[in-house]
């Protein structure tokens, strides 16, 4: 069955870094944090996003006005799960957390995990990028005990 995609939070914020120039100080309009989403989701061509990713994003924001522009951008995303966490996401993303092959780096985040968990559930996959964790993506694709 092909999988719908959906996007991730990198996917999100390197999208909005790369069209604020990550300026400090500058402020910008509904209308152009609105635009930079609608040229995401005119690329990839889906608006599709988990709760989890709408945290992780909002968790990234610091400042009043940059929190409002963050809200008016998540929200030409489509939220897919509808605010749920089922306790067989809360299983899956466990069996995701441990890092099973040994030449990546860094520790596995909590997000991440019930971010794949959640796609795999809706039968998503994610809208892939250079910084993604490839085994956890593969893993989606799979059974979890593969």
């Amino acid at each position: 069955m092909i999988r719908r995609l959906a996007f991730d939070t990198c996917n999100l914020i390197h999208q909005w870094r790369r069209k604020s120039g990550e300026s400090r100080g500058k402020s910008f309009s509904k209308e152009e944090v609105e635009g930079w989403a609608d040229e995401l989701i005119q690329l990839h061509k889906t608006s599709a996003i988990c709760t989890v990713v709408r945290l992780e994003f909002l968790c990234n924001t610091d400042g009043k006005e940059k929190l409002q522009r963050a809200r008016e951008y998540l929200d030409r995303f489509r939220v897919v799960d509808a605010g749920e966490l089922t306790r067989d996401d809360l299983k899956l993303a466990e069996i995701f957390a441990p890092r099973r092959v040994s030449d990546l780096k860094g520790s596995r985040q909590t997000g991440d995990c019930l971010i794949a968990a959640v796609y795999r559930r809706l039968n998503y996959s994610m809208v892939p990028t250079s910084e993604m964790d490839r085994d956890l993506v593969r893993r989606i694709q799979h059974s979890p005990g593969e």
